[in-house]
């Protein structure tokens, strides 16, 4: 009997060893049907979410003709504005800038000592066109050089202007109309392409 008893302790051993892999099993199992639960779950949100954001995407690409037509309109109102050089590129632009400025200060008696062009900006859109000037303009004309410059069109700016008058003419005061000597920067601005 003792035989029989133990090989029945045996067996109520193995069965609750057996019992419990069984529910580590089930528990097991369950977990995995739990995680692959949360991945259908959350590939149903990744899908709803790309579906909400292809038909925003739809929707903005119904407005791109008439996004295009007023972007057409815009370049031809900019194109024909008087305040910018509307030459491109831009080294053709600093070159017309060039040859307008020597015109208005020889015009306005002044005579220009030094040019020295600024780098250019080649992209779209406005870009400042500079030029440094040394020059030798007459105290009668310098106004009206000024006034030439302020209503030029294309619009030109005036920057890091520097006046000196002769020192002869500072310590005497007897010469008629003094030569002063200007250095200035002038900027206008080109209107490039709009991307």
């Amino acid at each position: 009997m003792s035989r029989l008893a133990g090989v029945a302790g045996a067996l109520k051993s193995r069965h609750g060893a057996l019992g419990a892999l069984a529910v580590t099993a089930i528990l097991g199992l369950a977990l995995v049907a739990l995680a692959i639960m949360a991945l259908f779950r959350t590939q149903d949100d990744q899908t709803d979410q790309s579906l909400r954001e292809l038909a925003l995407l739809r929707a903005e690409a119904a407005t791109a003709p008439a996004l295009h037509a007023q972007l057409a309109t815009l370049r031809q109102d900019i194109a024909s504005s008087p305040g910018a050089l509307s030459t491109s590129p831009a080294t053709l632009a600093q070159s017309q800038l060039q040859q307008s400025l020597e015109s208005l200060i020889s015009g306005n008696g002044g005579s220009i000592r030094s040019t020295q062009l600024q780098p250019v900006d080649p992209g779209g859109g406005f870009a400042p066109i500079a030029i440094q000037h040394d020059l030798i303009v007459p105290m009668s004309k310098l106004q009206t050089l000024v006034y030439a410059i302020e209503s030029h069109s294309p619009y030109l700016f005036l920057d890091n202007v520097q006046i000196a008058a002769n020192q002869a003419w500072q310590a005497s005061n007897t010469i008629q109309d003094p030569q002063l000597t200007v250095h200035w920067t002038i900027r206008a601005y080109r209107f490039g392409a709009i991307r």
